[in-house]
């Protein structure tokens, strides 16, 4: 699962401003949640790293533990949408 994981590119549409900042941010909640829909891979929303919520559009590395010591760096893009 991590090696698919990192092939992985996720795109997630959220609403924007014409200076690309969110007018709610992407969670860890929402990045599981691409994450099964992409790949039909379960991840708890806790093994879901960001150092912060994402607050603007563009294309941001996320770092996800797959199991028990095994990471993946997941390419998410957000969009205006």
């Amino acid at each position: 699962n991590a090696a698919l994981l990192r092939k992985t590119v996720l795109t997630i549409s959220q609403q924007a401003g014409d200076d690309g900042r969110l007018f709610g941010s992407v969670t860890t909640q929402e990045i599981a949640k691409a994450i099964k829909q992409a790949r039909g891979i379960k991840v708890d929303k806790r093994h879901v790293y960001i150092d912060e919520p994402i607050k603007f559009t563009g294309t941001h590395m996320v770092r996800v533990e797959v199991s028990d010591g095994v990471f993946a760096d997941v390419k998410t893009i957000v969009t205006n949408g």
